[in-house]
């Protein structure tokens, strides 16, 4: 590295060099700006419903057995968490506000957005690896303090079309520094470290019987659980090439003030 700084000092133009440190901006905030990245997910393992939703207070709770993958996390873990993981997944999902209902026959719609949520999945066993440090049973949980983050919307169903999957959605920011809207845990990936994220997820619902409206709630019902989690940045170890692109303008940075400076004083 000192080599090549030196070399940039003696042989290459200001313009190349800010071109290069351009390039490496480019680089990291075209990476801020993609796509949220699916990085887990999870499928009921145990038969039945086991998750129940209340016409009382509108809550969604239970548990149940399931079967947890990480994806797109490259060698951020180690192989012992390469493959499907049986955990327990936990669901207490609260809100004080009305359902929506909008549309006629089987074009009637529901809309609900929920105070707040945590939502953990959890091995069944400690999953250790001696080689990477790595111990613990927190495999994710998801946490919501915002009503403005998550919501509910689906087709009404029926008893003899109750397929009409409720999805537990959204997406909210995440700031060690400010308010957070939504914030995700983990022993195996590297949330704490951290300190600004975009996290987005969803849950779905398959129901026992169809989706209906109680008052000012969803009629009671019970279900089977699925779910797909996402952030940006995802939780991975940045590729090698951008660590050098990274690099590379950080080495041209102060070569360019230095030059300019130079010129200036001319």
């Amino acid at each position: 590295m000192i080599r090549l700084r030196s070399q940039l000092r003696r042989g290459v133009s200001p313009r190349w060099l800010a071109a290069l440190a351009a390039v490496a901006v480019l680089g990291m905030s075209s990476a801020a700006q993609a796509a949220p990245v699916q990085f887990a997910g999870f499928t009921q393992t145990q038969s039945g419903s086991p998750i129940v939703s209340s016409n009382v207070d509108g809550s969604i709770t239970g548990s149940a057995k399931v079967s947890f993958s990480y994806s797109n996390v490259g060698a951020l873990i180690p192989a012992v968490l390469n493959s499907p993981i049986a955990a327990t997944v936990t669901v207490n999902i609260q809100t004080a506000q009305s359902v929506v209902q909008f549309g006629v026959g089987s074009s009637t719609s529901f809309f609900e957005a929920y105070d707040s949520a945590t939502i953990a999945v959890i091995a069944d066993n400690t999953i250790s690896n001696i080689a990477s440090g790595i111990a613990g049973k927190n495999l994710l949980t998801l946490t919501i303090t915002d009503p403005n983050v998550a919501s509910i919307l689906a087709l009404k169903g029926t008893v003899a079309n109750p397929d009409k999957t409720p999805n537990f959605s959204g997406s909210g920011d995440y700031s060690s520094s400010g308010p957070s809207q939504l914030k995700y845990t983990s022993d195996f990936l590297p949330f704490a470290s951290m300190s600004n994220y975009t996290g987005s997820f969803n849950v779905g619902f398959i129901l026992q019987s169809g989706l209906s409206k109680a008052g000012n709630f969803f009629g009671g019902n019970t279900a089977s659980i699925g779910a797909q989690f996402s952030s940006e940045p995802p939780p991975t170890v940045p590729e090698p090439a951008s660590i050098a692109l990274v690099g590379l303008g950080l080495i041209a940075a102060p070569v360019v003030l230095r030059r300019r400076r130079q010129a200036s004083s001319v």
